[in-house]
């Protein structure tokens, strides 16, 4: 068990505790966690102490409270390592996104369309068999769309592939086109 865990628990009683003991530093704060509640300085002791001390929750609240400006600026500091996270995500995405349209290899820059294509034309043929089932084959109606939610998760991946996909694409002609961002991409805060 790591300080991460500790977190998770404390979480539910005292968010601030939650979100720094993850954070390097945030160790400290366990510290101070296994010194309230009399025990080893360790993450497997203090949840063992936190989960068989009735009074656990106003212990934590109290410790969040004493420790506030500390307990924020480790929160701040978690928040800016996850940015930081996400941030080295995306330019990875956007790399990956920017090598594609600037391949040489035709099939490279049309994948998009390609699954694109045959999404659409998966998702017609089989709403074509249900419909042909429901109408002409009543009797196996109530398995095949029984089936169906069996494919829910497939359909769900590919229908959200399929939708970012086409999202980046209209992005993709709004900057090469020199366009500005429409109103519902300024409201969702894109920038060109």
């Amino acid at each position: 068990m790591d300080w991460k865990e500790v977190g998770k628990t404390a979480a539910k009683f005292a968010p601030l505790i939650g979100a720094a003991l993850p954070v390097p530093g945030g160790a400290a704060i366990g510290s101070i966690i296994a010194s309230v509640f009399g025990v080893e300085d360790s993450p497997d002791a203090v949840m063992k102490a936190m989960e068989s001390d009735p009074e656990a929750a106003i212990k934590l609240r109290k410790i969040e409270l004493d420790h506030k400006e500390r307990l924020e600026g480790l929160a701040l500091q978690r928040a800016a390592m996850e940015m930081e996270q996400e941030t080295a995500r995306l330019q990875t995405v956007n790399a990956t996104f920017q090598a594609e349209v600037k391949s040489e290899d035709k099939y490279v820059r049309r994948w998009r369309p390609t699954f694109g294509y045959a999404v659409t034309l998966t998702w017609v043929i089989t709403w074509c068999a249900v419909v042909w089932v429901i109408v002409i084959e009543t009797d196996k109606a109530p398995e095949v769309i029984s089936a169906l939610t069996a494919t829910a998760m497939m359909w769900s991946v590919a229908l959200a592939v399929l939708g970012v996909n086409v999202y980046k694409r209209s992005q993709d002609k709004e900057v090469d086109a020199g366009l500005k961002p429409g109103v519902l991409a300024a409201l969702m805060g894109h920038k060109s």
